[in-house]
């Protein structure tokens, strides 16, 4: 797992973990004020802290420190089972700390997708802003379960769910989800055949918010 540790306020943050105070700003004469280009924002670092016997009691016990919640997937190592995802989903059972989780490459499948749409309908998910599931072999029934409960996710921003094995007919209720979902601004859904007024209504309906 790879977690990443929430910037502290009203600091700036510097690598090596450190924060410094924010610089105060300077002071022109009148009439030579000069505007620079903002430098880009500083990412932390990715921390990875371990397997999932070492993390998810972190998670379960809400942990502050840890925001962001991924599978760093190496090919020496097995992925990540449905029963996996179904421990992950109860660990994650009101905390009110994560904002990412990200499950890409792992073998969620149907079960795993079920346990997620369970999460999401029970009222005790995490605040989720980004939901990642690419390549996560995840079907029809997996796909028709997850949609609907996306309109519990009163902050979610980013959905991808590219190269699972749904077919692009079951989403043919995806625009009324993405509608009923109020706060998502993108849905990356590469390697799926869409019906074409689905593709057509869901770029539509995205562009506009």
């Amino acid at each position: 797992f790879l977690a990443m540790p929430p910037k502290a306020k009203g600091s700036t943050a510097k690598p090596g973990g450190k924060a410094a105070a924010a610089p105060k700003a300077a002071t022109r004469p009148a009439g030579k004020a000069k505007s620079k280009p903002a430098p880009p924002p500083w990412t932390p670092p990715v921390v990875a802290l371990g397997g999932i016997a070492d993390v998810l009691p972190l998670v379960r016990d809400r942990d502050p420190s840890i925001d962001s919640l991924w599978v760093m997937v190496e090919e020496e190592k097995p992925v990540l089972q449905p029963r996996d995802c179904e421990y992950i989903c109860e660990c994650l059972q009101g905390n009110p700390h994560v904002t990412l989780l990200n499950l890409s490459g792992s073998n969620v499948g149907d079960a795993g997708a079920q346990a997620l749409a369970g999460l999401l309908r029970s009222g005790e998910a995490p605040p989720l802003e980004r939901l990642v599931l690419n390549g996560c072999h995840i079907g029809d029934k997996g796909i028709a379960e997850l949609l609907p409960a996306l309109q519990r996710c009163s902050g979610l921003l980013v959905l991808e769910v590219g190269n699972n094995d749904f077919s692009g007919a079951a989403c043919a209720n995806l625009v009324d989800c993405v509608k009923a979902c109020k706060t998502l601004r993108s849905v990356m859904l590469f390697g799926c055949d869409l019906p074409r007024e689905v593709d057509e209504s869901l770029g539509k309906l995205l562009a506009m918010r």
